[in-house]
């Protein structure tokens, strides 16, 4: 008895550190991703490559690090512990156009051109753990620029990091930012789903924000989308195109997804359960300890 009674909570505990990575990308590919970067790679130095896991790799990407003649000594893109394996740990930008960041080929001048911009309606995905201590002041999670154009050619999402409501949520809509609610919750030292979707028709362009499935709203901002420019690709933890960038993030991001369509409700649920929390994993194996008391008693 004593020795299934240790069992049980060894087992408790090492449930705790069980891997959840194989269910949660069995989850998020089952719904079709266009692209899917996990930072499950062997290196983040600048110019390493960022694996692509959804179906085909058509949008691989690259870690980054612009310090070229910079006085400041910016580390490279970290790979730590994430959500489920490792995860991209960013460390900001420091002025004139440098920081580190991921750069996803999405640009006909690439050297794999794809567009990921290919229907009205699109879907970013991603769980991150931010600190708001001296990130810029509007930060990007993730941000495909296209210039000022009219209408702009512009989507992102980030949080503000300063002011009356730092870890505010704001996603990009043409022409405009949509500041979403509840401020604070992006940057409490936990990691936190985040789901933006976009649908566009000839009229308007409606976003939707989940943070850990639970829907923080809807906007709609009138004007249709436009792709961004051809020449800038898809960014990972800072703003602008891979050649000068600003607005950088300080904080970790891991299991990034883009999709064509919009997601629903069900499928953001799916994905954010497919990771069970630590705690609940545990008290199942400590249950097992509960009922053998139960026996002896």
């Amino acid at each position: 008895m004593k020795k299934l009674i240790i069992l049980c909570v060894v087992l408790a505990v090492a449930a705790m550190s069980l891997p959840a990575q194989a269910d949660y990308k069995a989850t998020v590919l089952a719904d079709n991703p266009l692209g899917l970067w996990e930072f499950e790679d062997a290196a983040s130095n600048d110019g390493a490559a960022c694996a692509d896991s959804a179906a085909g790799g058509l949008s691989p990407g690259v870690y980054r690090n612009r310090t070229e003649g910079t006085p400041n000594d910016i580390p490279d893109v970290a790979l730590v512990a994430g959500i489920v394996g490792q995860a991209a740990e960013f460390h900001g930008t420091w002025g004139s156009g440098y920081g580190n960041f991921v750069q996803i080929y999405d640009s006909l001048n690439s050297p794999i051109p794809y567009r990921l911009e290919s229907s009205e309606s699109l879907s970013l995905e991603f769980w991150e753990m931010a600190d708001r201590t001296g990130s810029e002041t509007y930060a990007r999670f993730i941000s495909h620029s296209g210039g000022w154009d009219t209408p702009s050619k512009n989507y992102w999402v980030g949080m503000t990091t300063t002011g009356e409501n730092p870890g505010q949520p704001f996603v990009g809509v043409p022409n405009g930012t949509w500041y979403a609610w509840p401020p604070n919750i992006l940057t409490d030292g936990g990691w936190h789903h985040v789901v933006v979707t976009y649908a566009f028709d000839d009229v308007n362009t409606t976003a939707t924000l989940y943070i850990d499935a639970i829907n923080q709203g809807t906007y709609v901002q009138p004007g249709a989308f436009m792709p961004p420019s051809d020449w800038e690709d898809l960014l990972i933890g800072a703003e602008n195109d891979q050649n000068w960038v600003y607005n950088g993030l300080i904080g970790a991001m891991d299991e990034v997804a883009y999709y064509d369509y919009v997601l629903s409700p069900e499928q953001v649920s799916a994905h954010f359960q497919a990771i069970p929390e630590p705690v609940t994993i545990a008290l199942l194996g400590l249950g097992g300890l509960a009922l053998l008391r139960r026996k002896r008693a």
